[in-house]
């Protein structure tokens, strides 16, 4: 399922598909990717690479990219696979794949460079769909914009989004390039220092671009373009 993935027996995560299957149907969660957080035994020369097909063949004419960030020798090391396996579904449908091994604000914790990597590459796209580090792409029939088309049928939809038990689950999502977005961006980002032990409901949190991010999915400038669907 989409979000930060702790372990593959966690409710509606972990699924995998089968890479035969041909017919899409109805798209009910943003599960049906069947994102992993295992780590892989597959050595990545086994993944073959399809030829990169143009995005101007995309049956609904959109340009879409998949951002994730892995910072730092030993996390790239780690997830390793995780990142050839969304190289590969990149490639296989004719996205622009985004890999952030950097971090762009040396002054908080690495976390908060996927906004900033958001705000930096999402004018070139028409959405961009981030992805966690430690997130396997499973199936690899299931394409973005069949996602982006189930969930985004009301204009005012600029964020699709999961919960997990607290609230929002920053770990995967979809963001559209307009207005609303990049307002929200910079407003998430101005939400630091993240207040320790954040009460939310029964639980104190301790966040970091999450924070952000849950305070102004709250607020009425943002609350009715933030979409929630199912894991």
């Amino acid at each position: 399922g989409l979000g930060r993935i702790n372990s593959p027996s966690q409710k509606g995560l972990g699924r995998i598909n089968s890479p035969s299957q041909k017919g899409l149907g109805r798209i009910n969660s943003l599960g049906e990717l069947g994102l992993e957080s295992t780590i892989l035994t597959l050595e990545p020369s086994v993944l073959r690479t399809s030829p990169r097909p143009s995005q101007e063949g995309l049956d609904n004419k959109k340009k879409i990219a998949m951002l994730t960030m892995c910072i730092g020798a030993e996390y790239q090391k780690k997830w390793k696979s995780a990142a050839r396996s969304k190289e590969v579904y990149c490639n296989l449908h004719g996205y622009d794949f985004i890999y952030i091994k950097e971090s762009m604000d040396p002054q908080r914790k690495a976390h908060w460079t996927k906004l900033k990597a958001l705000k930096k590459h999402l004018k070139d796209y028409d959405w961009i769909f981030y992805s966690d580090a430690d997130a396997h792409i499973m199936n690899y029939d299931k394409k973005l914009e069949d996602f982006i088309r189930a969930f985004s049928r009301d204009n005012k939809v600029f964020m699709i989004i999961t919960r997990d038990n607290v609230c929002l689950n920053s770990g995967n999502f979809f963001m559209k390039n307009c207005k609303r977005s990049n307002d929200f961006i910079d407003a998430a980002y101005k939400n630091f220092p993240p207040k320790a032990n954040f009460p939310i409901g029964r639980f104190l949190c301790n966040f970091n671009d999450q924070y952000g991010m849950y305070l102004e999915s709250r607020k009425p400038k943002f609350k009715n373009g933030v979409l929630f669907v199912p894991q």
